[in-house]
């Protein structure tokens, strides 16, 4: 029985230790993964001071965003992080970021200004800001500025990656 601890304790350690050895074979690949990827949105808690999309932020923050639903009577979004923002962080220096799928959560928000003009499209990426004491995004137009008339540009372009 000590023995059977024991070696809960050195598996238990090895998934939490980063390293991408795989005791259980190929059939453990889904829980190494599953094990990295919550260590990765762990240490993101502390890195990351910006709350997901449509709570209230505290600082002013940047979000690219896939938009993947809309409540046209609620007058709000679903959207997740773009897979162009996770390339970015990738190439930023964060290697344990896996693009080929999207792991981050969807996100109910609203957009500054008339959700009829904005007319966001399905399956877009935008970029928004959020600001500090506020739940609403603002999107930023074709010039990269903040737009208070909810003016969104589609972003088409990789972002650039920073060292």
């Amino acid at each position: 029985m000590i023995a059977l601890r024991v070696l809960a304790g050195f598996l238990f350690t090895a998934l939490l230790s980063g390293c991408y050895i795989n005791p259980f074979g190929d059939s453990g690949k889904q829980l190494v993964d599953d094990v990295h990827n919550l260590k990765m949105r762990l240490l993101d808690i502390y890195n990351n001071p910006c709350l997901p999309p449509g709570a209230t932020q505290t600082i002013s923050c940047y979000y690219s965003l896939t938009i993947t639903k809309r409540d046209q009577k609620a007058g709000l979004y679903k959207g997740q992080v773009s897979l162009k923002a996770c390339d970015q962080n990738m190439r930023s220096g964060n290697p344990g970021e896996n693009c080929s799928k999207n792991s981050y959560p969807d996100s109910w928000f609203a957009v500054q200004g008339d959700p009829d003009v904005t007319n966001l499209q399905m399956n877009k990426d935008y970029d928004f800001d959020g600001q500090p004491g506020f739940d609403y995004l603002v999107c930023r137009d074709k010039n990269d500025n903040p737009s208070q008339k909810a003016d969104c540009a589609e972003r088409t372009t990789p972002i650039n990656a920073v060292n």
